[in-house]
């Protein structure tokens, strides 16, 4: 009779065992890699958006437009442009020793300064903030000013406009949502630039540069030891395992044999009594490799723990991200939208325009008067009261209209809807409102809120865009303020 190949049950169970075991780490380690990468490259987007749009709020704008004009002078008129890929050649250099009296003006000292300044007070990944423009008509980046501690990049450095930013030239209002590069000049960024506004108009950007080399370092860090601790979670796996099925399934069967030949040798009391002796759990070894199954559940529930508590991290991150964002749409001091939320609803209305959508909707810009004079005299704790008091007639005669803090003393409400509809009664009802608090002597200087207001409405024959029915709003604000100003000092005659 032809001998069959025998392959014990046990070192079936181990190739299954060390199988199903390097395919839980291969799987958990491909999750992970994806999840972790996908994360870190959406957080860093996020971190760099937010980062430029503060920088942007906070830059000295005239200083900066008057430092950009100095530098476009210079660009406008050099026949020779080299790009900052001949960095150190003598073409270069001498382009750039052009602009060395820039560099020396007390303007340029103090954007670098505060560039610098924010540059410390920011994350450490962050490895550089600069001010530029864009020169739509050679399709050129131009550096401004860099606060960089190593190579930062001079006045007037030059590098081209990517394909995926061409955007920006037509619409400079949409800066430079963040992207991620990876160049042998500044290796692996994320990069984000916010439009810097002066005089109602784009005169730059404030732009961000985080380093991803030190976060793909850390990932990559991270991953090895979550590798060398499945790798060793494996092992111990493995030998607990073997024991398992040892006890469980091997020496059941073996035992099990010996039994067996026990009764075919020896008498058949003897043989039945070693049966009975015996103390097997289990009637079969499918039986008692479901136990050891089970052993390895555990172990397997263990890692989807772990996969689990990984996830919830990551989620606690994009939450985090997700207040910061909340922050930067929010004026801190009133409550009411930020001049980075009025910019962000402004280019949805727009994109509406563009599409040939009947956009109705009104626009009003307000200006508080009289709170440099209050500043000056009472505080600038007082200015602010006078700020949230007129936020709060806002809220009384416009409830559902979103408002906006556009500068230190200027608004703009929206009015869409049934307060569309009724605009004119409720800024008139603001306006008597206005005059009443203005003339209440009664009241603290602070509270006496006086403010000029301009409303137009979107006109589809005349106005392109929001920022054409805006500027018409300003220019009937700046009349209304003449007007209360006349009539103040008539009263005063």
């Amino acid at each position: 009779m032809k001998k069959r190949f025998h392959f014990p049950i046990v070192a079936k169970t181990t190739i299954f065992i060390v199988l199903a075991t390097a395919i839980l780490v291969e799987v958990a380690m491909a999750f992970f890699s994806f999840s972790s990468s996908r994360s870190n490259q959406s957080h860093y987007k996020n971190f760099a958006n937010n980062i430029s749009a503060v920088l942007a709020e906070t830059v000295d704008a005239e200083k900066f437009d008057h430092v950009k004009s100095q530098i476009k002078s210079i660009v406008d008129a050099s026949e020779d442009k080299p790009l900052s890929d001949e960095w150190g050649s003598d073409r270069w250099n001498a382009y750039i020793a052009q602009f060395d009296g820039v560099k020396e003006t007390q303007d340029y000292k103090d954007i670098l300064a505060s560039l610098k300044e924010v540059a410390a007070g920011v994350s450490s990944e962050v490895s550089s903030l600069y001010l530029s423009y864009v020169d739509p008509v050679n399709r050129l980046f131009v550096y401004v000013a860099d606060s960089a501690e190593e190579d930062p990049c001079p006045p007037g450095c030059l590098d081209p406009i990517y394909d995926f930013n061409q955007g920006v030239i037509d619409n400079p209002e949409i800066g430079f949502p963040a992207y991620t590069t990876n160049t042998a000049e500044y290796g692996h960024l994320v990069t984000a630039g916010t439009a810097v506004h002066y005089n109602g108009n784009v005169i730059g950007y404030a732009v961000v540069d985080v380093s991803m080399e030190a976060v793909r370092d850390n990932q990559a860090t991270r991953i090895v030891e979550l590798f060398v601790q499945m790798v060793i979670v494996g092992v111990i796996l493995i030998a607990l395992s073997l024991l398992i099925v040892h006890f469980a399934i091997a020496r059941p069967i073996h035992r099990l044999k010996n039994a067996a030949n026990t009764y075919s040798e020896g008498s058949r009391e003897e043989a039945h009594e070693a049966f009975t002796k015996l103390k097997v759990n289990t009637g079969d070894e499918l039986t008692d490799l479901a136990i050891s199954m089970r052993a390895m559940e555990n172990d397997i529930h263990t890692q989807i723990n772990e996969l689990t508590r990984v996830n919830n991290e990551l989620i606690a991150s994009q939450e985090e991200t997700k207040r910061m964002s909340e922050l930067a749409n929010t004026d801190a001091h009133t409550g009411v939208s930020s001049k980075i939320a009025y910019y962000h609803d402004v280019e949805k209305i727009d994109a509406q325009i563009r599409e040939g959508q009947n956009v109705v909707f009104g626009i009003a810009m307000i200006d508080l008067n009289d709170l440099k004079e209050i500043n000056d005299e009472l505080g600038h704790e007082y200015g602010d009261i006078a700020l949230v008091n007129l936020v709060n007639l806002l809220h009384k005669h416009f409830p559902t209209s979103p408002i906006y803090r556009v500068g230190g003393d200027e608004f703009v409400v929206i009015f869409t809807g049934k307060e569309y509809d009724e605009a004119e009664s409720h800024i008139q009802a603001f306006n008597k409102d206005v005059l009443a608090l203005s003339q209440d002597q009664s009241l603290g200087r602070e509270k006496r809120t006086s403010a000029a207001l301009g409303y137009v409405t979107f006109d589809r024959s005349g106005d392109n865009t929001v920022e054409d029915a805006f500027k018409r709003a300003d220019k009937k604000m700046y009349q209304r303020k003449v007007e209360m100003k006349r009539a103040r000092l008539n009263s005063a005659k």
